[in-house]
């Protein structure tokens, strides 16, 4: 008997042990990444190094994608992540400079570049920054209405830019809003034409604190309170009053009538478009020593939707337009020299600003394409049947949870358009063992249905699905 309690008692201490040493036990370690932040106030940037600048022939263009690679490794560009440059393009091959130029750390990927298109030279600069705080605006002397203005490049020297870029050059004009450091400092209420004040006569466009872009539309009224309170509800970091919109949601937009920038004539052309999170292209039209190049707006909106960019905006063109890189024009100015301008934009490394230590981002990496024979065991949901139906694979690599299958239709809202959402099932989790199989039509060009979840870090997402107008295939993007 006492060799039995003996036994239990011993039973007991053990259970208390491994209960207690699970109590105690150490918590899983939380997967750290540094930040690299530039202070809202700061007048420049850290200073580039030079080690990280190179150039690459038109000889051997494809050793770009040698650093291409090297930014993904860096963790700089998703692996997933589409690439704008193409070492098959018709590059410009000329009296100017031509090289393939490029700028790399772990914060910021610069690529320049000159293609021929439709038979004239056009300029590119590729950029991909970790952070938003590296897409920065500068007025000349940090303040409304200077004395003095710049070159683009005294400016590029001023804000330790990797690359400059030129924006609206406000004050060469009255139309408008100016918003700079989250403060509104100009807004014009005076009446331009018929229905349109110095303010509503332009498509602004807003650059908030995560470097997307946000727009008000031609015609668009609103008060000063009312600016105000969207600029704060919206986290508005500075503002450029130029445009027109060139591509919205994909799409190139058209334009008849504009007050800036000569839209109908042939002039040169400069616009700043994003393709993905923190990833911008650069495009400008100029002249080149050979031959004067000149489109309108229009023409330079769809040559630009070539570029498959989501959203894209004009910005002050002609002997304005000019893009910087390690201290000099890369393109080639009209007139064949700078002009003094009072502001642009530029982006700056990340290396050397305030270091914040967060947890890394826990999101899943989804895939879509046409379902093939045989598939693999998975979950199924039919959206819409029918004669046009296709069936589509949804792959992921991380668990997700939530997931709900959408139908999409369009509503105009204060002269913007959203989408509307309808829930029409859902499904608790997806997992990389087994994907969705989903059955739905596609109809034209507006996406009508699409899918929500919920990253593993808890962040919800949602995508609409649609179809590629390059070549076909399945394609779905957050909105």
């Amino acid at each position: 008997m006492k060799r039995w309690i003996s036994l239990l008692l011993s039973s007991l201490m053990l259970l208390s042990v491994c209960a207690c040493t699970e109590a105690f036990a150490e918590p899983a370690e939380i997967p750290m990444r540094t930040r690299y932040v530039i202070p809202e106030g700061a007048t420049s940037g850290p200073e580039p190094d030079e080690s990280c600048y190179g150039s690459i022939s038109l000889d051997e263009p494809e050793k770009t994608l040698g650093i291409i690679q090297q930014a993904r490794d860096l963790g700089l560009l998703r692996e997933d992540e589409t690439v704008i440059f193409d070492p098959l393009a018709d590059f410009y091959r000329g009296a100017d400079r031509q090289d393939i130029e490029y700028y790399l750390d772990k914060t910021i990927l610069v690529i320049c570049w000159k293609e021929v298109v439709a038979g004239c030279t056009c300029s590119y600069a590729e950029v991909k920054i970790a952070d938003a705080s590296q897409f920065r605006r500068k007025l000349a002397d940090d303040m409304v209405n200077p004395s003095q203005r710049y070159f683009s490049t005294e400016l590029h020297q001023q804000t330790n830019a990797v690359l400059s870029l030129n924006a609206d050059f406000y004050q060469n004009r009255d139309l408008g809003l100016l918003v700079y450091d989250r403060q509104l400092l100009r807004f014009p209420e005076y009446t331009y034409t018929g229905s349109y004040t110095y303010t509503s006569c332009l498509e602004n466009c807003f650059v908030n604190s995560k470097g997307e872009f946000l727009y008000t539309e031609l015609g668009e009224n609103f008060n000063r309170e009312g600016m105000e309170r969207f600029i704060a509800d919206n986290d508005i970091l500075f503002s450029m009053a130029f445009g027109p919109i060139l591509i919205r949601d994909g799409q190139v937009q058209e334009c008849s009538w504009y007050p800036v920038g000569e839209i109908n004539q042939g002039y040169s052309r400069a616009g700043i478009g994003i393709v993905d999170e923190l990833h911008y292209l650069y495009m400008s039209l100029n002249h080149c020593p050979e031959k004067a190049g000149s489109w309108t707006v229009n023409e330079f909106a769809r040559h630009f939707g070539e570029k498959d960019v989501q959203t894209a905006y004009c910005l002050d063109g002609g002997q304005t337009g000019e893009m910087v890189f390690q201290g000099r024009p890369y393109n080639h100015i009209d007139f064949g020299e700078e002009r003094r301008v009072s502001d642009n934009i530029y982006f700056a490394t990340g290396i050397g600003a305030e270091e914040i230590l967060e947890p890394i981002p826990d999101r899943a990496t989804l895939s879509l394409r046409f379902a093939e024979e045989p598939l693999p065991a998975h979950e199924s949901f039919v959206i819409e049947d029918g004669e046009w139906a296709v069936e589509l694979l949804l792959s992921t690599d991380r668990p997700i949870r939530d997931l709900s299958f959408l139908s999409l239709s369009w509503e105009e809202a204060e002269q913007e358009f959203h989408f509307v959402t309808q829930e029409l099932g859902s499904l608790p989790e997806l997992t990389p063992e087994r994907p969705l199989l989903l059955k739905l039509v596609i109809h034209g060009d507006l996406p009508g249905c699409g899918i929500s979840y919920v990253d593993p870090d808890g962040t919800p997402r949602r995508f609409a699905i649609g179809l590629s107008g390059e070549d076909g295939s399945p394609v779905f993007w957050e909105f």
